[in-house]
């Protein structure tokens, strides 16, 4: 159970909502280090569960320590201190003995213990023993003075000890007795929220027991049913605020477009390659909604190169045959470009007018877009961030499309969305999303899935090589271009960085063009460059005048080259498999064999391992899911992008099982309770309310 911050006005203040600052053991001091972990009330801390528990209760004898491993032990103080050795830091030294031996223990620094450790006391510790001249050493142990009888009540020591996330400045022992004081005092005041029914059924213990129990457990065990308790009903709110987002899109009406229209069958007809299965089965999807007469709300995956952008311009059809005007955002200049290009054609054969609207657009355009968008004579934009500005006002918006909607905030998206009159929304990804994620942040969306590649569509042979294979690898392009063909060179920086031992793209443009490739046409893009700069050097490339782009991600998103079958990453470890994915999807998009090589670095074996998913599948489901086990749903999405920061507790990966079940839980208390009025249920619907108000508003964009 996540304790969420009531909002609403009290007479009495909530107990858990008591600045932090007034826990025991805190103070001023102490507060500023919790906030910089976002710990500011009693709530806040207690929803900070440990990373992982170390048992610690049984005691080893001294005399049998047999390897280097933290122990616990327990004896009298037979000695106790300062030493001041030749060389190195002088150290607090006790010597410690039980019926079987003696152990020495060292802190350095520590002289306030000359005042603590007194000989004869008796005394338990906790540490990682090592061998120095011969002799077993604990050093920078933990301990608690005092008798057996005693060792119960200890915080650190003698029971299954918490260990926590920490930031610099704030020692484990210290939060561990920050934690103790706060359950003691305040886990009695924690509500229960669960239903009984639930909670027998699921066979899930108590919320204040559950806060308990995963702060210090009576074991193991009691520590993962605890976790278990707080993670499902974390779930559980997080998943009914979704069901209620997507009942509330259900239950407003929009525009009902035309299924069928002159528009749509020309633009088919006019295309140099039949529609795949796939495509014409989410066509199917996508048309049904929008006629339906209830507001589309739907997201599009398919792996890079499934013809997305194919069954895109097929709604835009529909929608503009329907008397609606459409709007396209896509992240980066070079994409809208690109997409312009590629769709203002047909729909200007068909007296249908189209603008593009990004930065550089000039004042006169910009001016003449915004006239057009508002009398409704332009009925297809396609535009970067600059379709937020205020400015942007559209006569009858009906279509939304969002394409590589992660690159954009929640923030970002509701602004164009709210441009409209509950339009039509389609948000698109080439980035396959997990099921689990699907199920978190996307859960509000029905989900369309192109699974099949068109026709013809090359397999990608990748090779991951260290840097002293990059030579081999030089030749390998080299002859490829002899052969007609054209490569891409991906780097992580622009410029070189004094902090990062990285390859950067201007200094590799440099030195590849006066060296290893000086027979051969070599340019350079990069998202410093001025638009009109960046959008030449693409059309260079696209015309065959460019052999060799060097690049940073700017060509990550649409780039479309048939003629290029090579690429090549240097230092790909820095990069999410789920990026590297995107990338290597710029080649392979023609008739020839298309090969990606992964230059990395062993900065570990994790990331040695990561490289070598790419070598063995292609499969961009797969990818992603290994991408979201090893990064984290946070680290992939970002609370920006993925507008969702409500799990906290759990992990949608590796927690999945219970993900599950609280989606189950969720379908059928919003069937049986769409409105919270039955009183079993209505202390869950005040926690999603709060969780409404935590998140910001979350439109039905995603």
């Amino acid at each position: 159970m996540t304790i969420h911050k009531n909002t609403a006005k009290k007479k009495d203040k909530d107990l858990l909502e008591t600045d932090v600052q007034w826990i025991k053991g805190v103070g001023p001091r102490r507060k500023t280090l919790l906030e910089q972990m976002h710990i500011f009330t009693v709530s806040d801390l207690l929803n900070t569960i440990p990373n992982r528990y170390e048992d610690r209760q049984d005691h080893a004898a001294i005399g049998e320590i047999a390897e280097a491993v933290p122990v616990s032990v327990s004896g009298n103080i037979l000695a106790a201190g300062w030493v001041t050795p030749r060389y190195g830091k002088g150290y607090f030294e006790i010597r410690v003995s039980d019926d079987t031996g003696v152990l020495a223990c060292r802190w350095f620094g520590a002289h306030f213990l000359k005042d603590v450790m007194l000989v004869g006391a008796h005394i338990t510790l906790h540490g990682k023993v090592s061998k120095h001249k011969g002799h077993w050493v604990m050093i920078q142990g933990e301990y608690e003075l005092g008798e057996d009888e005693d060792a119960e009540d200890s915080v650190h020591l003698s029971r299954i000890v918490p260990v926590y996330p920490l930031t610099e400045s704030l020692g484990q022992k210290n939060m561990r007795t920050i934690l103790y004081n706060a359950v003691q005092k305040y886990c009695e005041h924690i509500k229960e929220t669960l239903p009984d029914e639930i909670r027998i059924r699921r066979k899930l213990i108590g919320a204040a027991e559950a806060y308990r129990q995963v702060h210090f457990p009576d074991s193991l065990e009691m520590a993962a049913a605890a976790r278990t308790r707080l993670v499902f009903e974390e779930f559980l709110v997080a998943q009914m605020l979704v069901l209620k987002r997507r009942a509330s899109v259900k239950a407003k009406a929009g525009f009902a477009l035309k299924a069928a229209g002159p528009l749509p069958k020309a633009y088919v007809d006019s295309l140099p390659f039949s529609l795949t299965s796939g495509q014409k089965e989410v066509l199917k999807e996508i048309v049904a909604d929008m006629a339906s007469g209830l507001p589309m709300n739907r997201l599009l995956q398919g792996d890079v190169g499934s013809g997305k952008t194919v069954v895109a311009a097929l709604a835009i059809c529909q929608a503009i045959d329907s008397g609606v005007q459409c709007a396209i955002m896509v992240p980066t200049e070079v994409l809208a470009v690109q997409h312009f290009k590629n769709l203002a054609p047909f729909f200007t054969a068909s007296g249908i007018e189209s603008a593009i609207l990004t930065g550089d657009t000039s004042a006169a355009d910009r001016k003449n877009a915004y006239a057009g968008f508002k009398s409704g004579r332009i009925k297809l934009v396609i535009g970067t961030h600059a379709l937020f500005y205020d400015k942007v006002e559209f006569k009858r918006l009906g279509l939304v499309i969002i394409d590589e909607q992660h690159k954009f905030g929640v923030v970002q998206r509701a602004s164009l969305y709210e441009k409209g009159t509950r339009p039509h929304v389609l948000v698109m990804t080439a980035t396959p999303i997990p099921r689990t994620l699907s199920m978190t942040v996307y859960g509000d969306l029905d989900v369309s899935i192109i699974k099949e590649l068109p026709a013809g569509r090359q397999e990608i042979v990748t090779r991951v090589i260290e840097e002293d294979k990059l030579q081999d690898a030089y030749g390998f392009i080299s002859k490829q271009v002899a052969k007609g063909r054209q490569a891409y060179m991906v780097y992580p920086l622009v410029s070189e960085s004094e902090k990062l031992d990285l390859h950067a793209a201007e200094t590799m443009y440099h030195r590849l063009k006066d060296s290893w490739f000086k027979n051969e046409r070599v340019g350079l893009i990069h998202g410093r460059m001025k638009s009109e700069e960046k959008n030449n050097i693409m059309e260079q490339f696209k015309s065959h005048k460019i052999d060799i782009l060097v690049a940073t991600t700017v060509i990550e998103v649409g780039v479309d080259v048939p003629n290029a079958n090579l690429m090549l990453i240097g230092n790909a470890e820095r990069f999410g498999l789920s990026q590297l994915h995107q990338l290597r999807g710029r080649v392979g998009r023609g008739t020839y064999k298309s090969f990606c090589i992964l230059q990395g670095e062993a900065r570990g074996l994790d990331s040695w391992r990561r490289l070598k998913i790419m070598e063995e599948t292609t499969d961009g489901f797969i990818i992603a899911e290994e991408d979201l086990r090893i990064r984290g749903m946070g680290n992939i999405l970002g609370k920006e992008q993925s507008g969702f920061s409500a799990i906290k507790l759990g992990d949608p990966m590796k927690d999945n099982d219970i993900l599950i079940e609280a989606r189950s839980e969720a379908t059928r208390i919003c069937e049986i309770d769409p409105f919270g009025e039955h009183p079993d249920f209505k202390p869950l619907w005040k926690r999603v309310e709060a969780l409404a108000d935590q998140v910001g508003s979350l439109v039905q964009v995603g």
